[in-house]
């Protein structure tokens, strides 16, 4: 007879021996394949914190003021949203990038990365960038809105193909970053080439500061008092201003009024005045003051007029 009790008996052993050896090693491959994708699919809590990478957050701040900043080395920095809701005065600028390049560092940039010790501020530096020259008769200044308030009165009028001239190749100068607008001037209201704007110096409105030149020449000379104020006036409340520098170009010799004028409507000197006095001394000394007093520059052009030609002329012949 068989004994089957003692072979099911042999069997269970077997099983439990097998199952003794199993589950650790099931147990171990388990736990080695789990802490294995743990490491491939978890990342570090801080990977830019750990990684050399710089993230930087780049804004633009039109101004025409140019501030250093210092770079914050403090844990905890501002955030974006802080800097672009602040006064203006307190931004971060960055000049425009058409501008030509001078020494100095400017800070143009910040991070808004968050590592182990908190906020960090990440800044790179660039040279500092002036404002575009310009130049009209010799005079030069740097500035992206530039006004030229030109007289226009009768004693000017046998040199306006000169001073055209002047005007179109200080236009043909300007960069596009620039804008400009032309005034004229004799007795009662200016004459502006497109009222209350500033205009880009592209090359569609060079030609239509041509046209408008041409429409100027056909004009008759202008007669009575030559009064340049409400022109400057004109110059200094143009929307989207102030402009940064205007060129006044005159022959004439004017009441001390008009600095006091000038400085009512331009009362800190931001807008740079340069004054340029066209062949008559007569009224070089107002002209000079005018331009000390708004951080500008004066500059005598001589002229040889036909009328001072003919009268030279005439004191040779009698003399």
């Amino acid at each position: 007879m068989i004994n089957l009790t003692g072979g099911h008996q042999a069997q269970a052993s077997d099983r439990d021996k097998a199952w003794t050896i199993a589950w650790p090693i099931s147990l171990t491959i388990h736990m080695s394949a789990f802490i294995l994708l743990y490491f491939v699919f978890t990342g570090t809590s801080d990977p830019l914190g750990q990684a050399s990478v710089i993230r930087e957050v780049r804004f633009v701040e039109p101004s025409p003021a140019l501030e250093d900043r210092p770079v914050i080395r403090s844990g905890a920095a501002p955030s974006l949203g802080s800097l672009l809701e602040a006064p203006t005065t307190e931004r971060l600028a960055l000049p425009s990038m058409g501008a030509q390049l001078t020494a100095g560092p400017s800070v143009i940039g910040l991070s808004a990365n968050q590592g182990r010790s908190g906020a960090s501020a990440v800044f790179s530096t660039l040279p500092r960038q002036s404002p575009p020259e310009v130049i009209f008769f010799g005079s030069s200044a740097n500035g992206y809105k530039i006004v030229f308030v030109v007289d226009r009165s009768g004693s000017m009028w046998d040199q306006f193909a000169l001073v055209r001239d002047e005007l179109l190749a200080a236009l043909a100068r300007l960069e596009p970053s620039q804008q400009f607008q032309l005034i004229f001037f004799s007795s009662g209201t200016p004459v502006l080439m497109k009222p209350a704007v500033f205009l880009d110096a592209s090359a569609a409105n060079r030609q239509a500061a041509y046209d408008f030149l041409q429409q100027i020449a056909s004009l008759d000379p202008a007669s009575g008092p030559t009064d340049p104020a409400p022109a400057l006036r004109a110059a200094l409340i143009l929307p989207r201003g102030p402009a940064d520098v205007i060129f006044l170009l005159s022959d004439g010799d004017f009441p001390e009024t008009l600095l006091a004028t000038v400085k009512q409507v331009n009362p800190q000197g931001h807008t740079q005045v340069n004054t340029i006095g066209f062949g008559y001394k007569g009224g070089s000394k107002l002209l000079r003051d005018l331009a000390v007093y708004n951080h500008g520059s004066f500059r005598f052009v001589q002229t040889a007029k036909p009328s001072e030609q003919t009268k030279s002329s005439l004191d040779t012949l009698l003399h």
